[in-house]
C-alpha cells in the first residue's frame, strides 16, 4: 500500500468514528480511486463515499535558509453498514471485550440513534453504544483452527 502513509488520530477523526468514517493521510500523487482501490483491497470492505482535502507543509527554517516540509492529503472515508469488526468494547471505557480470538469476526448491522446493532460470531444480535470503539477487519491467524497438532505423545520430528 505505497499510497496509504499513516491513520489520523485526532478529536475529529475520533468524532467520524461513530459515523463510520475513517481519517488518514496520503500521498499527494494519489488520486481518490486508487485510494478507493487500496482500501477496499487491503481491508476487504465496501467504501461508500471519500472525500479529502490537501493541506500544506510546515515552513521550516536551517540557519538563514527558509524551507518546509512535503504538503500532504488527508481522506476521510465513510465505510458501508454490514463492515467487519472485532475486538469490540461493550461499555465505554471498560476494555475491549468481544470478538477478540484468531479469526473472529463480527457484522455491524446497523446504526440507530446513539446505538448500532452488532451480529457476534456466535449468532447473537448485541445492541451496542455508538462511542464504544472497535477495530476493522478480521482477526489474523484464521487458521489456527484448521492445524493439525498429531496424536498424544508422537514424536514431533
Amino acid at each position: 500500500m505505497d499510497g496509504i502513509k499513516y491513520v489520523v488520530v485526532t478529536d475529529k477523526s475520533i468524532r467520524l468514528l461513530v459515523k463510520n468514517q475513517y481519517t488518514s493521510n496520503v500521498e499527494s500523487g494519489s488520486t481518490r480511486t486508487e485510494i478507493k482501490h487500496w482500501v477496499e483491497l487491503f481491508f476487504g470492505v465496501k467504501v461508500i463515499a471519500m472525500n479529502s482535502h490537501r493541506l500544506p507543509g510546515k515552513g521550516r527554517r536551517m540557519g538563514p535558509i527558509m524551507g518546509h516540509t512535503i504538503h500532504y492529503r488527508r481522506m476521510i472515508i465513510t465505510l458501508q453498514p454490514g463492515t467487519a469488526i472485532h475486538n469490540i468494547e461493550i461499555t465505554l471505557g471498560r476494555g475491549r471485550q468481544l470478538a477478540r480470538a484468531a479469526g473472529a469476526v463480527a457484522k455491524l448491522i446497523a446504526k440507530e440513534g446513539k446505538s448500532a446493532t452488532l451480529k457476534l460470531p456466535s449468532g447473537e444480535v448485541r445492541l451496542i453504544s455508538k462511542n464504544c470503539s472497535a477495530t476493522v477487519g478480521q482477526v489474523g491467524n484464521v487458521g489456527v483452527n484448521q492445524k493439525s497438532l498429531g496424536r498424544a505423545g508422537s514424536n514431533v520430528g
